[in-house]
């Protein structure tokens, strides 16, 4: 078993359409089953989505509304296969 954690830290510099910060952290575990496969369990928070968000970007093409909420959580079972 390898248990991992990770912190990302997000920001445009005004290159794109949309200045943009975002902060994330995940944590997982990772378990070989054989010597060619293993599975990964993992969750990453997404938090602080809407900071400093501004540009000319709308809803439904990637900008944030004040009800969507500024924390979002994504849960990911896999499995890695080497051939």
């Amino acid at each position: 078993w390898t248990p991992y954690a990770m912190w990302a830290f997000s920001h445009s510099m005004g290159d794109a359409a949309v200045d943009r910060e975002m902060e994330s952290m995940s944590l997982g575990l990772r378990r070989e089953l054989t010597d060619q496969l293993s599975a990964k369990l993992e969750w990453n928070h997404y938090y602080d989505l809407g900071k400093d968000n501004s540009g000319s970007v709308g809803n439904g093409a990637g900008g944030f509304s004040a009800n969507q909420g500024d924390d979002a959580d994504v849960y990911t079972l896999s499995l890695d296969a080497v051939f």
